[in-house]
């Protein structure tokens, strides 16, 4: 209710954001605190929660303070603020969380194709490994097989001339 002075006596009660916005957007594109009071007659708290609750909009909707006297609020507080807005803060607003969501999902969907990546990479690594290494006993039991039939069964590389063959013994002729 707009004249229920019990409403305004609870200083916790805050306004919603989307509340906010809407009533900015109604004054924008500059406007000062009194201004924004004028448009918010059912806000409870205090006009400096009010200016925190601008200066986050502000920050969410890509506005700024200025002087009244078109300097800006940095240069000295001599004057009054007026605050900037886009004329569509809401849009402004909206734009601006759904890129940063975007952005957010884009780095999630990232780390989670580098993950995929990293499994993948290492699930060909053992089975490169595992291939390599049936492969050796693959030619292992081949040279067996091979030996035994033509009565040997000496391993080519252990058999009794080494891997070199020739004999061995080191010395001259």
């Amino acid at each position: 209710m707009p004249g229920d002075t019990a409403a305004r006596a609870s200083p916790s009660a805050k306004l919603p954001r989307w509340e906010l916005l809407r009533a900015l957007e109604r004054v924008a594109p500059r406007f000062t605190l009194g201004d924004a009071l004028l448009q918010l007659p059912d806000y409870a708290g205090t006009a400096d929660e009010l200016r925190a609750a601008i200066v986050e909009a502000a920050h969410l909707a890509g506005g700024w303070m200025e002087q009244s006297d078109g300097r800006d609020a940095s240069d000295g507080p001599d004057a009054s603020v007026v605050y900037v807005f886009p004329k569509s803060t809401r849009a402004a607003v909206m734009a601006r969380s759904a890129d940063a969501k975007r952005r957010a999902l884009q780095r999630r969907a990232w780390r989670g194709f580098l993950v995929v990546l990293k499994g993948v990479f290492a699930f060909f690594l053992v089975a490169s490994i595992v291939i390599v290494f049936m492969a050796l006993v693959a030619m292992l039991i081949i040279a067996l097989t091979q030996g035994r039939d033509r009565g040997g069964g000496d391993l080519p590389i252990f058999g009794p001339g080494g891997p070199f063959p020739g004999g061995g013994g080191g010395g001259g002729g």
